[in-house]
């Protein structure tokens, strides 16, 4: 594939995609501050980026980027069904969301014994927590631009770290978080299902360029960090300051361990074959 068209199914389509998919749901009013409208209109650009990029599709998985859209549909349908059954206990919903988030990383370490299987599980069930933490406390806008930058910073990590097909993924992540943010800059959106669905596929990218590529265990962990970050940045209240200083600075707060990741990764970047 030129890089045109690599351009073009990394950012483009996904991004109109995710936009034509709030666009759809604000038409039929289900997207209007929608629990699940943005994280499944997030889904769906980032599958449209997926199969636009070569990525197959196997069931079960043979390698590990092929669990990627699974889990993608997967945690469309757990909002689907969270938002359409509000009697539901909210145990039976977060069960379901742990059973979800089980399989996706069952899929994404296939290699590995069960004790990295429960590392992984344990490290995605406390970026979910963060990415909600972030996406209740943040303006949507806010929210979509943090994960913005890390999906991005992701995509660079990963292409440092030699696994270049993985890496194209995540750009497309990043393509259809824009999309999404496009569109929240004129009109409402709800963010929660944006944080369930980046909250499962970014530690997946994560873990396939860990595992199966050479991303270093730092820049992993400095990218899950960055949520972290951009909440604690919202917390201190910058009340005093004007609203474009205090944006700049949640921006800055949450780009910080994100540019770090890129660096580390760039300094133990395999070197390049001639």
């Amino acid at each position: 594939m030129d890089p045109v068209q690599t351009l073009i199914y990394a950012a483009a389509v996904p991004a109109a995609v995710a936009a034509a998919v709030l666009l759809v749901l604000k038409w039929t009013r289900r997207g209007d501050g929608s629990v699940a409208g943005a994280g499944i209109a997030l889904a769906a650009g980032f599958i449209a980026a997926y199969f636009g990029l070569g990525g197959r599709w196997r069931m079960p998985p043979v390698e590990a980027s092929h669990a990627l859209v699974p889990a993608a549909i997967a945690a469309a349908a757990a909002l689907l069904i969270g938002v359409r059954n509000d009697a539901r206990p909210a145990l039976l919903r977060r069960a379901l969301r742990f059973a979800l988030v089980f399989a996706a990383l069952w899929f994404s370490v296939l290699e590995k014994s069960p004790l990295w299987l429960g590392v992984g599980m344990g490290a995605t069930l406390a970026f979910l927590w963060a990415m909600d933490v972030r996406a209740a406390t943040a303006k949507p806008s806010m929210f979509l631009a943090t994960l913005l930058i890390v999906s991005g910073a992701t995509a660079i990590a990963l292409g440092v770290s030699g696994t270049m097909t993985v890496a194209q993924f995540a750009g497309g992540l990043a393509a259809a978080t824009g999309g999404c943010l496009a569109f929240a800059l004129r009109r409402p959106v709800g963010v929660r299902g944006v944080a369930f669905v980046a909250g499962i596929l970014l530690p997946m990218l994560w873990l396939n360029g860990w595992i199966f590529a050479d991303l270093p265990l730092l820049s992993m962990l400095l990218l899950a960090v960055a949520p972290f970050a951009a909440w604690a940045s919202g917390r201190l209240r910058f009340s005093r300051l004007r609203p474009g200083t205090a944006i700049a600075l949640e921006i800055a707060v949450t780009a910080l361990p994100c540019l770090a990741a890129i660096g580390v990764a760039v300094a133990n970047s395999p070197p390049l074959a001639y």
